[in-house]
């Protein structure tokens, strides 16, 4: 039996709408590959002469743009099925340039004229719409349209009130304000009823009432709830409604998150004063007593290890320190010329909490204090960077930095013989040998002894080679044949075998996009170079070579939604070397 053309056609469209309301039957490599952006959240906020059509988006992935966004309305549901209905009106809201982000929302103002333009429109009637926006996939180069479900509204006949709802306020982990505003009164005199409905699931069905007919409540007068015994962390959907003696009327549905339960009190730790080779003030702040009325133990502990253990009371419930308050401790008996870490804590019913921890160095008898900055670096130089932060007791009379390929630090360059305090100073050092690990140290002397900062090191730029590309360990930066590049996953070791992103190497083998291959049915990569055809399946030890097995130690896998491939095995079925540099623990494929 022949199918007419006019027939075929609409099968053709079914096809397409599927495609695109399903992308995930259709395309399952890239539904698998990111987040990718979607409708989560829409609304119609109805009022007499207009609607406010709102939609949000998903918090989808950052390789991915929305270029164009709006809505499809009107009076039938079947006129926005294939979106070709002969009373179908679209709106476009934005485009690229407006920068519709992760997690926005979009919305339009719908006037009662614009919908009795479309034929079928009858108030008291179900009004429908739908929002919709186009999207492109940055790595993959195309674009796709995407639709929400089906809505509906009804722009009533009859003259009931006008009501919006306003964003909540004063949110916290157990409470919220709901605001609302009474716009019209509608065709009668008074307001019966108005106030709020809200709940965790959407549409609200809670109600509380706010006021009733005698509250005298008029057109362009707020109102508020103060809800309390809300779930800490927890997201809220309300709406404001008023109701006369032709109806109820609604206010668009809003929602607010409520906070972390902060049960603990919070306390801060300030920089130590007062120093001497013996002893030292510390401080700390009372911020907030948390979820109880009052601070029942405050202190510090310190030591001489980044996990300061020793224990130093202030005070408790007897003392009445208050939100906002500072306390202080003078440690003394302290070694000289000694770091020392310490932090703030206060306890409440609930439990302990903790300050960041901070450290001080005590004086040291009259030597200066010297502190190693970080050094700038190239492939054949480098500059030193210190300052002298305490001249002792006396005037400092060399300065400068060792320096060498150990930790010994043997090769000594003095910078000066005077300098004032807080001052910084530098070297820059040239001859040194490209891609290598040295180490460095400020000194300061004066007539009571020299001082040392602590050590540093850093690593000379490798020499690229600009037929090379160059990855490193846990960094997203990368250089292809020389040039700087950035990636969205960074390469990692995993059972002694480095893990790269199968994109990024593909192009520093020669490969283009068109070169590769992702069956999301099979779990297959495939990788096309010329005469050279390698596949290889997610999971599976087993490496093809134009159909050829080859047994490898390890097996493919996903991590962030990124394919990553053992790296040597593949370069060697591209004919190309990876080698690995334990000490800058980068992989040169060349």
């Amino acid at each position: 039996m022949q199918i007419s053309s006019q027939r075929a056609a609409w099968l053709w469209v079914l096809v397409i709408t599927a495609a695109l309301l399903m992308p995930s039957l259709y395309f399952p490599a890239l539904a698998e590959a990111a987040t990718s952006p979607r409708i989560v959240d829409q609304s119609a906020d109805v009022h007499k002469d207009y609607v406010t059509l709102e939609a949000e988006l998903n918090r989808y992935s950052s390789n991915y743009k929305i270029i164009e966004y709006g809505f499809y309305h009107g009076s039938a549901k079947d006129d926005l099925e294939y979106l070709g209905g002969p009373d179908s009106q679209w709106v476009k809201v934005g485009g690229a340039v407006n920068k519709l982000g992760p997690g926005a929302a979009f919305g339009y103002k719908l006037s009662r004229a614009a919908m009795e333009d479309v034929a079928g429109f009858e108030a008291d009637e179900p009004y429908y719409y739908r929002a919709y926006f186009i999207y492109e996939d940055l790595d993959l180069g195309f674009q796709r349209i995407v639709y929400s479900w089906f809505n509906s509204f009804v722009m009533d006949s009859k003259t009931v009130p006008e009501v919006t709802t306003a964003v909540a306020a004063n949110i916290d982990s157990g409470s919220a304000a709901l605001k609302g505003r009474i716009v019209d009164l509608g065709g009668e005199d008074e307001i019966t009823q108005y106030g709020f409905l809200y709940g965790t699931t959407t549409p609200p069905s809670t109600q509380r009432v706010v006021g009733k007919a005698g509250d005298s409540i008029g057109e362009g007068d707020d109102f508020s709830f103060k809800l309390t015994g809300l779930k800490a962390n927890t997201r809220y959907y309300f709406q404001a409604y008023a109701r006369n003696a032709q109806g109820i009327a609604y206010g668009m549905v809003r929602s607010f998150v409520t906070s972390a339960d902060n049960r603990l009190p919070a306390v801060t730790t300030a920089a130590a004063s007062e120093l001497e080779a013996n002893m030292a003030l510390l401080n700390g702040r009372i911020v907030d007593f948390g979820d109880d009325d009052e601070i029942t133990e405050y202190g510090f502990y310190y030591g001489t290890t980044a996990a300061p253990a020793t224990k130093m009371k202030v005070g408790d419930a007897r003392n009445s320190i208050d939100e906002g308050d500072k306390f202080d401790y003078q440690l003394t008996e302290l070694k000289i010329d000694t770091k020392y870490y310490f932090q703030a804590y206060a306890r409440n019913r609930h439990g302990i909490a903790y300050g960041t921890v901070r450290s001080f160095v005590t004086e040291d008898n009259g030597k200066p204090r010297v502190t190693t900055l970080p050094s700038t670096f190239g492939e054949d130089w480098a500059r030193f960077n210190g300052i002298i932060t305490h001249e002792g007791q006396s005037q400092v009379k060399s300065y400068g930095f060792y320096y060498g390929l150990t930790s010994a630090t043997t090769n000594r360059i003095e910078v000066g013989r005077s300098t004032d305090k807080n001052e910084e100073f530098n070297y820059r050092l040239t001859g040194l040998q490209p891609g290598t690990l040295y180490y460095v140290r400020a000194y300061a002397t004066n007539s009571e002894g020299t001082t040392y900062g602590y050590l540093n090191n850093f690593s000379t730029q490798a020499q690229p080679r600009p037929d090379a590309s160059v990855f490193t360990i846990g960094s997203s930066y990368y250089t292809l044949r020389g040039w700087g590049q950035w990636m969205d996953v960074t390469p990692y070791i995993r059972d002694a075998r480095t893990y790269m992103p199968i994109r990024y190497v593909a192009y520093a083998m020669g490969l283009t996009d068109a070169d590769i291959i992702w069956d999301g049915a099979t779990r297959q990569v495939i990788l096309t170079k010329d005469q050279t055809r390698v596949t290889l399946i997610i999971g599976s030890r087993y490496l093809y070579v134009n159909g050829q097995p080859t047994l490898m130690d390890v097996a493919p896998e996903i991590s962030n939604s990124r394919t990553c491939l053992p790296i040597a095995w593949v370069a060697q079925a591209f004919g190309y070397d990876a080698v690995w540099d334990a000490r800058n623990r980068t992989v040169t494929i060349r």
